[in-house]
């Protein structure tokens, strides 16, 4: 659906240790990437605030922030530095696999957080995925809907709903 390279690089934990391994403790890594390197410190223990990076920083963040179904993009973990850093070099990584886990984890906890009975459904952020894998799968022919690969679903039911 989405059409991803084949990755170069398997974001996992061994990755993680080798960045830091080979430049050393995390939140130093992103002191350049400040917009005002004196005002470098965590907000939270090992969370950052996604206002005080630079561009492109901060929207390579936001965009992690999204894919990890974060419901507020003001912050971000130190565990994200090596992936942010590897993104903005061009490495491609193993998307599909972040995403469909980070699905999958999202899904079970919304699944163990309902309780129909006592009216308690919790927020869920990953729907648009949900939808762009069903507008995509589906042709709702009764609507007129049909995806090629020139016109993505996200778009499309953009504009139409």
């Amino acid at each position: 659906m989405y059409h991803l390279p084949n990755p170069h690089y398997k974001y996992n934990k061994a990755y993680a240790e080798r960045f830091i391994k080979k430049l050393g403790h995390l939140s130093e890594q992103i002191r350049p990437w400040r917009k005002d390197s004196n005002e470098h410190k965590a907000v939270e223990s090992g969370k950052y605030l996604v206002d005080s990076l630079s561009c492109p920083f901060s929207q390579v963040t936001v965009m992690l922030c999204r894919l990890h179904a974060l419901p507020n993009v003001s912050k971000f973990p130190n565990e994200w530095i090596p992936l942010i850093d590897g993104a903005l070099k061009g490495y491609i990584f193993d998307w599909d696999t972040l995403l469909s886990d980070n699905l999958a984890t999202h899904i079970l906890a919304f699944r163990k957080g309902c309780s129909i009975s006592e009216n308690k459904i919790p927020p869920f952020y990953m729907s648009s995925y949900i939808m762009d894998a069903l507008c995509f799968s589906m042709d709702f022919l009764a609507m007129g809907w049909k995806w090629t690969l020139q016109y993505y679903p996200i778009h499309i039911y953009h504009d139409i709903l």
